[in-house]
Formats: C-alpha cells, sequence, structure tokens
C-alpha cells in the first residue's frame, strides 16, 4: 500500500467517520498449522491446529487438533509414526535426533490437506570455550530483584554460517517457569544481526566468524529457583520465523503493511526447526 493510498484512506475516514466498511480478504480455507521444534539427543515436539478465517468467531472448541497424524523422517527414511501425549502435543520414545542429520516432518488431520515440511538439518551443538554465570548484587534493581550476569565465549567454525540462539528463565519447580527480561550489557550488535525478543536472544556469527567471541548478559530473578541458561545452535529457518514475528509498531504501523509471518510448512503453515542446545543453570538464594 503506497503513502499516497494510506493519505486517501484516512481522508475518507474523516468525511464518513459514521459509515463502517467492509472488506473482502481472500481467505485461501482452512489450513494445517504446524509447530514443531527437534533437538539433538533430546526428541522432537509438535502441535497441531488449524488456521483461522480473517472473518467470523472462534469456534468454542478452539483450534487445537488432537486427532491428527505425524510422521518424522530422518533422510527421507521414515523414523516413526508419533504418538500424542498428556500435554496434548505429539511425541517418539526413546528417539534422540543426532547433528547433521536431515529431518522432516508430515501431517494430516480433519479432512485438511496433507501438509510436509522442508527438510531441516540438525545443527552441532555451540562450541563454548568458557562460560562464567553468577549473581551480582550490583545489578539488583530493588530488594524483590536479583539478578545474574553470565558470559559466554563461543568458538565460532569457520566453515558455514552459524545461526545462535540465547534462551534465559527461571525454574522455579518441576512444572513452573519465570522468564525474566534479559539485559544486553555490551553495546549494540544490529549490524551483527543480533535480535532480542524479551528473554530470547537471537544472533548469526556475521561479525565473528571463525574466531572466538564473548556475549555477555544479564538476566532479573525473583530470588528463588534456578537460573537456567540455554544456549542453541539453530538452523536458519527459526531465526527467518523470529525476525518475521516483529512487527511495525507506533507511528510506522500507519505507513507499513503488517508482515507475513515465514513458514515452512508446504501445503498449510507454521514452522519446524531444529536446535542443539547446551544448558548452564545456578541456584538462587
Amino acid at each position: 500500500m503506497t503513502i499516497k493510498t494510506i493519505l486517501l484512506l484516512l481522508t475518507l475516514s474523516f468525511i464518513s467517520s459514521c459509515s463502517q466498511d467492509t472488506y473482502n480478504v481472500n481467505y485461501a480455507g482452512d489450513k494445517l498449522v504446524v509447530n514443531a521444534v527437534i533437538e539433538a539427543n533430546i526428541g522432537v515436539t509438535v502441535a497441531l491446529s488449524k488456521s483461522q478465517s480473517p472473518i467470523g468467531n472462534i469456534p468454542n472448541d478452539g483450534y487445537d487438533i488432537k486427532n491428527g497424524r505425524v510422521w518424522l523422517y530422518q533422510n527421507d527414511t521414515l523414523v516413526a509414526e508419533m504418538t500424542l501425549n498428556v500435554k496434548g502435543k505429539y511425541t517418539i520414545n526413546n528417539f534422540k535426533p543426532q547433528a547433521k542429520k536431515s529431518y522432516r516432518l508430515k501431517a494430516v488431520a480433519n479432512n485438511l490437506d496433507t501438509v510436509e515440511s522442508l527438510p531441516v538439518v540438525m545443527p552441532d551443538a555451540p562450541i563454548v570455550s568458557s562460560f562464567i554465570l553468577k549473581e551480582d548484587s550490583t545489578l539488583r534493581t530493588s530488594q524483590a530483584k536479583g539478578a545474574v550476569r553470565f558470559s559466554v565465549v563461543l568458538r565460532d567454525n569457520i566453515s558455514e554460517k552459524n545461526f545462535y540462539f540465547l534462551d534465559s528463565y527461571t525454574q522455579i519447580n518441576r512444572d513452573s517457569i519465570d522468564d525474566n527480561h534479559v539485559k544486553h550489557l555490551l553495546p549494540g550488535y544490529g549490524s551483527c544481526e543480533f535480535y532480542a525478543y524479551a528473554n530470547l536472544i537471537s544472533f548469526t556469527d556475521r561479525c565473528f566468524n571463525g574466531i572466538d567471541f564473548e556475549v555477555e548478559y544479564a538476566a532479573e530473578h525473583n530470588k528463588k529457583g534456578t537460573k537456567v541458561i540455554e544456549l542453541s545452535g539453530i538452523d536458519g529457518n527459526f531465526l527467518t520465523y523470529l525476525n518475521s514475528l516483529e512487527q511495525p509498531g507506533s507511528l510506522e504501523l500507519g505507513f507499513s503493511e503488517p508482515k507475513l509471518a515465514v513458514s515452512n510448512i508446504k501445503n498449510g503453515y507454521g514452522i519446524f526447526f531444529a536446535k542443539n542446545t547446551k544448558t548452564f543453570s545456578l541456584k538462587l538464594d
């Protein structure tokens, strides 16, 4: 949409402020939506749902799909048909994905089109030459809040472009997680493809390809539980997907088209991505 078109629409809205316009949306019909992650040495988890029409009310039964069929392939060889667990996710028991292997999904449900993901290659785990994680009282903003500082030195592989993902949360107990915002301590890395999403950080090795690189952050906590830092190697699909979720805001919203979320699911929507994670933890006071 051009700026001239937007200005014309704004003018018309002032002239006919009492009228209600109806816009026809080219809706292709219900599609299967896949949100899935496969993680080295851990397993694969898939959530199925269906797309929502932009017009009309949401039905009472929601959009989650519990009666679908999902298959996982490794290097084009069928691994197994996945089963539904108690949390409503499709999984495979006793299956541990491997680095450098290629994986893809196939799924069908509710008379919707059969969908298939594009293949993703399991990345190597990050090479960490040092990791320092400690509580730091100088970062505490109030008596109720504490903070930890953590410093990661990555040993990057020069032979390929690598994608990284940093997650931080507090494990209160087995089933309770408190997501705390990560505070970036170093200068901005906009030109190095660093992106922040609350407690999530994603980045590439654009500025440090083939050399050691230190990333330093701080994260708040509520002085209880265990602080968990997860550093992952990820495939490029997930980084592209995350970047597509950041929509125009504020004044920019009036002069920009909304961005469509990236999908690597054929005949449907969603994301299937791979990650290989190293975990570090610290017991809090």
